[in-house]
């Protein structure tokens, strides 16, 4: 029995017959309840601003069925969600996952004190208009309890925290819990971490790579025509959190009449077995506002659009202004920002074939740039070498790790 799935089932229903529950929200009608709660401040720009606990994932305190098989203490956190959730005020949010051509969907149940979070994912995984499904492929869960303020003042090795994903053999099978946690990067993981397992383990169309994806359109030339010719060219682009994924993918390598450049997406795609890539985010991005400036326009422009969602940035008062250089507060400071604010955002998520594979590993061991065989690369994969980042464990932050297939997130 799914424990996991059942609990998910009954938050739902009896918040929807006790009228506690808000479902079927646009992203505008979001903003306005997650502006409402306290710690939620709209910033001069119109965006909307507010800080997690904890603020990145809590990459110690998960596990999932597969590799760690449940037992009693999941079976007291599904029951503990449910009595929480069976006094509050939650809200419902169903967003597609990718294009829809799936038939893939996501719910997340999210206390009302914490809209913003539901704001966030909203503009992160769909369109603008409210959305409500039948039946979600994916269900994900957010609760606090007593302990949660306490764990504001302890390392994350410390907090009290539990994040555990149901897996499951079929589609619908899929449940996170997330406990004393409201940091965003929750959600979008669990879809992701979904995805992986679907692709590879479900529906075995392919797999599911840390990638994200480009498409550009260049004049090289053509040994056989002997002259340049106007080619497609689609590159992924994998490596862990802050390596620079979001920065290759938004950069224009077009500069000649013609040329064009786009970003498909931009933190993990599917690869089909025909070669083919789709992404899975179609609202926007969820990117790292590290020392966020000039040097990176596209991104820059969409951060500060009163469409983004900051999360962990620091704010100054009055006016409130985000400060994207300010790294007092975290080194892991976020941004939602929606491809309709970006110039190089690809209309479509889905390219037909890769040409190349960029792996980045920020190893300071390694050549700066290599050309890899197929066996090199799937080596390199494998071994995963890179370094540690604010945004996975903040305490092991710039020591070395390896990480199978550059993949956090991977099951089985």
């Amino acid at each position: 029995m799914n424990i996991f799935k059942s609990a998910a089932k009954r938050i739902y229903e009896e918040a929807r017959r006790d009228k506690r529950l808000s479902e079927g929200l646009s992203l505008e009608e979001l903003k306005r309840i997650a502006l409402r709660q306290d710690g939620v401040i709209q910033t001069q720009l119109g965006s909307v601003a507010a800080d997690s606990e904890p603020m990145n994932r809590s990459a110690p305190h998960t596990r999932n069925s597969v590799d760690h098989p449940f037992g009693e203490a999941e079976e007291a956190l599904a029951c503990q969600a449910i009595d929480v959730l069976g006094t509050e005020r939650v809200i419902s949010l169903d967003t597609i996952v990718g294009d829809g051509l799936d038939g893939v969907t996501v719910r997340f149940l999210i206390p009302e004190a914490y809209a913003h979070v539901a704001y966030g994912l909203k503009l992160l995984l769909d369109r603008p208009e409210a959305r409500v499904v039948d039946d979600p492929t994916y269900t994900i869960i957010y609760f606090t309890d007593e302990h949660f303020e306490a764990n504001k003042a302890k390392k994350l090795l410390d907090k009290d925290v539990t994040v555990r994903l149901f897996m499951g053999d079929k589609r619908g099978d899929q449940v996170k819990i997330c406990r004393n946690t409201i940091y965003l990067g929750e959600g979008k993981k669990g879809v992701f971490q979904f995805e992986d397992w679907r692709i590879k383990a479900i529906d075995k169309t392919g797999i599911f790579l840390h990638a994200g994806a480009r498409r550009d359109y260049l004049w090289i030339y053509d040994e056989k025509t002997e002259r340049p010719e106007l080619q497609e060219v689609v590159t992924a682009v994998s490596g862990l959190t802050a390596t620079g994924k979001t920065t290759t993918l938004c950069r224009k390598f077009s500069k000649l009449p013609r040329e064009s450049s786009e970003m498909i997406g931009d933190d993990g795609g599917a690869i089909g077995f025909d070669g083919g890539y789709a992404a899975f985010e179609i609202g926007g991005l969820y990117v790292k506002t590290e020392g966020l400036d000039e040097s990176q326009p596209e991104i820059l422009r969409a951060a500060e659009s009163r469409d983004a969602f900051l999360e962990n940035v620091a704010v100054t008062k009055y006016p409130y202004m985000p400060d994207f250089k300010d790294l007092v507060k975290t080194g892991n400071a976020r941004a939602v920002v929606t491809r309709d604010n970006l110039e190089l955002a690809s209309r479509s998520l889905r390219a037909q074939k890769l040409d190349t594979i960029i792996i980045l590993t920020r190893n300071p061991l390694v050549n700066v740039i290599s050309r890899l065989t197929a066996e090199q690369a799937t080596m390199l994969f494998i071994y995963g070498e890179s370094i540690e980042s604010s945004g996975g464990n903040p305490e092991e932050a710039g020591k070395f790790k390896r990480e199978f297939f550059l993949d956090p997130f991977v099951a089985g």
